[in-house]
């Protein structure tokens, strides 16, 4: 009874050195997500944790990032600057989320071993999201290492998306959501505009450019306009406006795909269905020409002697 009552028992969280939600909008979130006592004593204790392990040992050759996070009110420390950094982007200029927590410590993790001989182990997953309707894990990956271990048994790909059994076991026994966000190739055009948008969060927008995307709203109402385009029609429209739009999700464009440094090329929309399906034709176009071959061809792996009788 006595270990009982100190599972339940809930852990004092640094809100201080956190930052991002305190403890009375935690529970709102709580509440609105239906999760009892003890899986509330569960989340908040990975809450407490988050962020005291050293990520310089775990982040191999990666570049450790300090990212100065908006949202939370904190710096978020994060082992990529590359695919962390970008799910932290795409968090903080998400309105479903509230706040986030990264290098969360996920103890008892069962993992089924040759011979169905179960190996319990301790993780530490990239990033605990606090959404209005509930909370999530998410672990970051790029999608070359995925798709290495595809058939190892506990990474899959389904119609939702990439998914670990383990960690989603493990989840769902605390209540808790869990995805793998996937990062895929080429990344750089996705990553700078984000990076652009998201600087744009700070700056609130003048009343002389409030009046300048009012009449970009109207015109992107009938149809898509480039950025250039947009600045001929819209006098003081420019692409630092174009991005504050994108960032605030008062329009759409091709954000993945696009570099912002191409204005002829990145093309603003009012209707998101039809940003995303553009989006995604000119990434497909720009994976196929950037892509490299899976495999090298007999010739490009034979010898000297033999490549010079072939020629």
């Amino acid at each position: 009874m006595t270990t009982t009552a100190l599972k339940l028992e809930l852990p004092v969280v640094d809100e201080g050195r956190l930052g991002g939600l305190n403890g009375p909008d935690r529970r709102k979130i709580y509440a609105i997500g239906g999760y009892t006592r003890f899986q509330i004593a569960q989340i908040e204790a990975m809450v407490a944790n988050s962020g005291l392990r050293s990520v310089g040992k775990g982040a191999l050759n990666n570049l450790v990032t300090h990212f100065a996070s908006l949202k939370n009110h904190a710096v978020r420390v994060m082992e990529s600057h590359t695919c962390e950094r970008m799910f932290a982007y795409l968090c903080e200029l998400d309105p479903d989320v509230l706040g986030y927590y990264v290098q969360i410590p996920c103890r008892g993790i069962v993992r089924i071993m040759e011979g169905d001989r179960k190996h319990v182990s301790h993780a530490t997953l990239d990033f605990l999201v606090f959404r209005r309707n509930g909370v999530e894990l998410v672990e970051c990956k790029a999608e070359s290492w995925l798709l290495k271990r595809e058939d190892d048994g506990e990474w899959a790909c389904n119609a939702d998306g990439w998914t670990c059994h383990p960690y989603k076991q493990w989840a769902d026994e605390h209540g808790l959501a869990f995805r793998a966000f996937a990062l895929g190739t080429p990344f750089a055009n996705h990553l700078r505009t984000l990076e652009a948008m998201y600087a744009t969060l700070d700056l609130p927008p003048t009343h002389e450019e409030m009046r300048v995307v009012e009449r970009s709203l109207a015109l992107l109402a009938a149809k898509p306009y480039s950025i250039e385009a947009m600045e001929e029609a819209v006098p003081g429209f420019d692409g630092r406006i174009a991005m504050a739009m994108l960032a605030r999700q008062q329009c759409y464009g091709l954000v993945t795909s696009t570099p912002v440094s191409l204005p002829r090329h990145f093309y603003l929309y009012s209707n998101q269905e039809q940003a995303r399906s553009a989006d995604a034709q000119a990434f497909a176009s720009l994976h196929q020409a950037t892509g490299q071959p899976v495999a090298l061809d007999a010739l490009s792996l034979a010898s000297v002697t033999d490549y010079q009788a072939a020629l």
